[in-house]
């Protein structure tokens, strides 16, 4: 019935066939844009993908990834004090 116009497919038939074939949804609704959703080439956008970041969260994690080893020990030696000051503070 899709493929004849005789019936139009509800949201979520929509959302699993973009989903299940990889296409774009813009595409399958409008006719617009690229077919498929091109597929992610590196470890970051793959993490994005999975983990639904944001771009912003993305690059905070892949500037992290880009530093030397003592750069990332240091910034987590940070946070690791910061959560303790916030954790001894809500305590009190």
């Amino acid at each position: 019935g899709y493929e004849t116009g005789k019936r139009s497919p509800s949201e979520a038939a929509i959302s699993l066939i973009c989903k299940e074939f990889k296409v774009n949804e813009e595409w399958l609704r409008k006719g617009t844009r690229d077919i498929f959703i091109p597929a992610p080439t590196t470890s970051i956008e793959l993490l994005s993908k999975e983990y639904g970041l944001t771009k912003n969260e993305a690059r905070i994690i892949e500037r992290f990834a880009k530093l030397n080893s003592d750069q990332r020990e240091a910034i987590v030696e940070y946070m690791t004090a910061v959560a303790k000051e916030i954790s001894n503070n809500s305590e009190s």
